[in-house]
């Protein structure tokens, strides 16, 4: 097989070349991620002997973490966190001393958490046979211990609301969460943020989601997987994702991007495209002159919030957002009037 073709990746020859230069160049992932469209087994394990061991560090033992449900859904399996044997069992366990380090914020009713639902227990009714959903125990245990400020909201989300071919939850479901959690937070905090209206826009895609991906899917072979891309015209993150337009960050702008330090390093990344691997490593500073709220908070969040990052960071007259679980240290430093944290179930500890 003949690897060395135009695209870096070199799989012209096997897949749809425009697609899989702008999924490359985007990722910065020559390689492996483009393995999902070979269609000839031989060719892939030829394929994957010769490139991914050498490009791919998180999958170089072809763990497959992707299974593959009814109607073409897609679901995650064997991660670290084990969310789907988990749920499927009659009790899990976890570490019960995860939620002591909170006890002084839940004691103060300085914080709300926002949990997102693991996949499975919405599209429960598309995996395989074998596989039912039999627990939540984790959750339970943080409602218990968040009385009123944890926000569970599995009965927010319908099955439209995930992509098919990715573990997370798409533009319009989370949209739909953004207007509720502004709800919550201005009855909570006892201000006015109100609800906006978008005009979500709708075209049929070829999936590409994290399942898809080789660090989940490894050698196995999906075939091409149409879906609902839900997108609307405003920008709403400074995140680009393979389907957006090119957004060019601007330090200018009321957002800044500091390091775990405080420091602002905006200048580094000015007149810059910005991926999600480069924004899980910095914090996201805004101060808004325009807010009529004097609230400093601190939003500890996840991957989930990437596609509507910015809506949060209008939210209060300063903002700190940093992709991480609740972290004291943090709190400390920046001493913030409240913290938010958003999280996804699999991550609960």
């Amino acid at each position: 097989m003949n690897i060395n073709n135009k695209c870096k990746c070199g799989l012209d020859k096997f897949i749809n070349k425009e697609f899989c230069c702008i999924n490359c160049e985007i990722n910065n992932t020559h390689n492996y991620l483009c393995t999902k469209y070979i269609t000839n087994k031989k060719n892939k394990k030829i394929f994957y002997k010769q490139n991914i061991k050498n490009t791919n560090p998180y999958n170089k033992n072809n763990i497959i973490k992707t299974l593959f449900g009814k109607e073409n859904y897609l679901f995650l399996i064997n991660d670290t966190s084990k969310s789907l044997e988990n749920h499927c069992k009659n009790i899990t366990l976890f570490n019960i001393n995860s939620i002591k380090e909170y006890d002084k914020y839940i004691k103060s009713g300085k914080i709300l958490f926002f949990m997102f639902p693991d996949k499975e227990i919405i599209c429960k009714d598309y995996l395989p046979n074998q596989y039912k959903i039999l627990n939540r125990d984790k959750m339970n245990y943080y409602k218990l211990n968040f009385f009123d400020l944890f926000y569970d909201s599995t009965e927010l989300f319908d099955i439209t609301d995930y992509e098919k071919t990715d573990t997370h939850i798409n533009l319009k479901g989370m949209l739909k969460f953004y207007n509720q959690a502004c709800k919550i937070i201005s009855k909570k905090l006892n201000i006015n943020i109100k609800n906006r209206d978008f005009d979500i826009k709708i075209k049929e895609v070829i999936g590409n989601g994290d399942l898809i991906q080789g660090v989940n899917i490894g050698t196995n072979i999906a075939k091409k997987i149409k879906e609902n891309f839900y997108y609307i015209d405003e920008n709403i993150s400074i995140i680009n994702t393979i389907y957006s337009k090119k957004k060019i960050y601007d330090k200018n702008t009321n957002i800044k991007l500091l390091d775990k330090n405080l420091k602002n390093i905006s200048n580094n990344y000015d007149k810059k495209s910005l991926y999600w691997d480069d924004i899980k490593y910095l914090i996201i500073y805004s101060k808004n002159e325009n807010i009529n709220n004097n609230i400093k908070a601190v939003i500890f969040y996840d991957s989930f919030l990437a596609s509507s990052l910015n809506l949060y960071t209008q939210l209060f007259k300063e903002v700190y957002m940093i992709k991480s679980i609740f972290n004291t240290k943090f709190i400390e430093y920046i001493n913030p009037d409240f913290v938010l944290e958003f999280r996804i179930e699999r991550f609960l500890l």
